[in-house]
């Protein structure tokens, strides 16, 4: 992926990296405004439902209050009344037993029907008002005093009467109120007209002592403006719950009345609303049943008769951020929509703005590929524009300056070194270093080829120089070795007659003489020999000294040659001309070198010859110097009996066997002189080659 991107074309990153930034951008955004959105708006349903839970809080508290307020009043006036004195005479039939009461007694009678009958029929939440008393509690003469007002028996005025205490005295809302004197309140119950109710008994005190109980059934039904209709939340649950949990009343649902919500939460959700119960403040929390419903729940707590009981308002999660996540989805819709458009208008933009770049790359393609005329008149006056002027003024310098390479590689391709003149052109920059290069390889080729010339015009005149002296040599070699052959033919018939004189005895005298004497003349003509031979190997030397000169001269031009070719490859195409000279130069050095060489072998062959023969001369020398002491030992031996008679002998016979000595030293000087004079004229043939080719350069 990195290495894709590193290819891409730059309008293509920079689409590319603008799109990404714009999406980030756009996206931070959109996110900071939906979060915020989000929270504003889950803040405000929170909001909403609080204060719905407090409104219809208020409502139930409210009906709650005039139940407790109407109990109270009636406990009240049961109470003061009871203990009124009986003065009141004669005795009135009950309207509810049949049996006579005292006036009193049957004042508060007829007081309590009516304050029950007209608090259920004024009080819609009261279903129904009983009043129940302790055996004789009432009236001394009646044992049991019990009246229930339903709201169905409004019209009627028919009252449920009790006739016997044990009806009603085992009942929970009676017996627990008085053994225990504190107001009891019920669990939802189905009342005998099928209505839902709860019963909210409270006992009847006198004097610190329970005379009865007051009972109150409350129609749930009358609860039912607890109800939350909103068309976009459909399924709210509006409840009633005591501090057990128990459902008091749920609006809309008559099967969940008792139902106790321990039973329906996971146990972390129970735990919590547990302990905000605990706190008694309103709350608000998301609450997960054991069936994996998810549910927001807003509590408000209510006072009820000294329990805190709880307005209860519960909305699937879904339903109550469905809006929400809708308009979280428009905005990821819309800001969808907007990178599109913005990506579109910024790969618009970019490929107008960055145009410029394929002339630029067209430039840059041309130069690459050798062609430097190339030049593009830039778009707009911008950075990419400078750059394709830069790229334009590049070319015409770079083109500028290989013209001139070219011309100056040309001159010197055909053998012009002196080109210092020559460059005329402003290198600046880098390129300056080409030129010091160029004029440092000119000057140091124009030396070089200098010394070569000096060191061949002088190889040259010694060659010709040895190949005149051999030549002489030769020559008086030849007059000598004529000259000696006529002298040997007179000595030798002169030792003819001699030896027909001198006999046997002269003769051994003779030889031993002879060969003294040829031995001591021998070894002075060898002397001379080795003397002529060092003369030739020194001057052999000295050409080999020269020749190798010019082989480390041939060496640099050739170093001089490989590197101009390195810094030609270096500028690739640029260089080829360059390169082209610098393997013209390279061949050359090259064929010097190999001319060099093959002089420098001919002259080392005749110098191993020379130095052979100087070897055979040094051990035939030892030779001669080991027989000149036997036969000088000898002689000396013989010089008395042969000192008379072959005094004469012996002179002629040293005189040829020096002369034929003699010949044979000039017939070795002759050959080696010949020798020297073939080479001579082949290394003076040589060096002509070489001057005709160093005629080629101008330096």
């Amino acid at each position: 992926m990195k290495q894709t991107f590193k290819q891409m074309k730059l309008s293509k990153k920079i689409n590319l990296v603008m799109s990404v930034l714009t999406i980030v951008f756009i996206t931070c955004i959109i996110l900071v405004i939906s979060v915020r959105s989000v929270i504003s708006n889950d803040q405000v349903l929170m909001d909403q439902f609080n204060g719905a839970s407090k409104y219809n809080a208020y409502l139930i508290d409210y009906k709650f209050n005039l139940i407790e307020s109407t109990i109270d009043e009636l406990s009240k006036y049961i109470a003061d009344a009871s203990i009124q004195p009986n003065n009141i005479s004669g005795q009135i039939q009950s309207n509810i037993y049949n049996v006579e009461l005292s006036e009193q007694e049957f004042i508060i009678e007829e007081n309590l029907i009516n304050y029950i009958w007209g608090s259920v029929s004024a009080i819609p939440v009261i279903n129904s008002i009983g009043v129940y008393f302790e055996p004789y509690a009432f009236s001394n003469d009646i044992e049991t005093f019990a009246f229930v007002a339903f709201k169905n028996n409004l019209k009627s005025k028919e009252l449920f009467i009790h006739q016997n205490y044990d009806e009603y005295s085992q009942e929970n809302y009676y017996l627990e109120n008085v053994e225990t004197n504190n107001t009891h309140i019920t669990l939802p119950w189905i009342d005998m007209y099928e209505n839902p109710v709860i019963s909210i008994s409270k006992p009847l005190i006198k004097n610190g002592k329970t005379i009865g109980v007051i009972s109150a059934d409350l129609l749930l039904e009358e609860f039912s403006d607890i109800k939350i209709s909103i068309d976009k939340y459909p399924e709210i649950i509006s409840s009633i719950l005591d501090n057990e949990l128990n459902i008091i009343y749920e609006a809309g649902k008559i099967s969940t009345l008792g139902m106790n919500y321990q039973t329906i939460f996971k146990e972390k959700s129970l735990i919590e609303i547990q302990k905000n119960m605990e706190l008694g403040e309103p709350f608000e929390l998301r609450t997960y049943t054991i069936d994996n419903k998810v549910h927001e729940r807003f509590f408000y707590p209510l006072t009820i008769f000294n329990e805190t009981w709880w307005m209860h308002i519960a909305i699937k999660s879904v339903h109550l951020y469905i809006e929400i996540l809708l308009s979280l989805f428009i905005s990821i819709v819309i800001t969808l929509l907007a990178i599109i458009c913005i990506r579109w208008a910024i790969s618009l933009a970019s490929k107008k703005l960055l145009a410029q770049l394929d002339s630029l790359m067209i430039i840059a393609n041309n130069i690459s590929n050798g062609d430097l005329s190339t030049s593009i008149k830039p778009l707009y006056d911008d950075d990419i524009g400078h750059i394709t002027t830069c790229f334009n003024d590049m070319g015409q310098t770079i083109n500028i300056i290989i013209t001139e390479m070219e011309l100056i590689l040309h001159e010197m391709s055909d053998g012009n070194f002196a080109i210092k003149d020559k460059i005329t052109e402003i290198y600046i920059g880098d390129f300056a270093t080409i030129k010091d290069s160029f004029i440092n390889i000119s000057e140091k080729l124009q030396n070089t080829l200098q010394l070569i010339s000096i060191t061949s015009t002088k190889v040259k005149h010694n060659a010709i120089n040895i190949a005149d002296s051999a030549t002489i040599l030769t020559q008086s070699s030849q007059q000598q070795t004529n000259a000696v052959y006529e002298f040997l033919a007179i000595a030798e018939d002169m030792s003819k007659v001699i030896e027909q004189i001198n006999a046997t005895a002269s003769q051994t005298a003779q030889s031993s003489e002879l060969t003294i004497q040829n031995t001591s003349n021998s070894k002075s003509q060898i002397d001379e020999l080795l003397f002529a031979m060092n003369k030739i190997s020194k001057s052999s030397n000295t050409i080999s000294d020269v020749l190798g000169i010019i082989q480390s001269i041939t060496e640099q031009t050739n170093l001089l040659a490989l590197n101009a070719a390195i810094e030609a490859s270096r500028a690739g195409d640029a260089g080829r001309g360059f390169a082209v000279v610098a393997n013209e130069i390279r061949e050359l050095a090259n064929r010097s070198s190999k001319t060099v060489k093959e002089v420098e072998f001919i002259i080392k062959e005749n110098m191993q010859y020379a130095s052979n023969a100087q070897e055979i001369v040094n051990n035939t020398a030892q030779y001669l110097e080991g027989a000149y002491n036997i036969i000088e030992e000898t002689s000396i031996l013989q010089t008395t009996l042969l000192e008379m008679s072959t005094v004469q002998k012996e002179s002629i016979n040293t005189l040829i066997y020096n002369i034929q000595n003699f010949s044979d030293s000039i017939t070795s000087t002759a050959a080696v002189a010949g020798e020297n004079t073939a080479i001579s004229e082949e290394l003076a043939t040589q060096t002509a080659h070489l001057e005709k080719l160093l005629q080629s350069f101008k330096f």
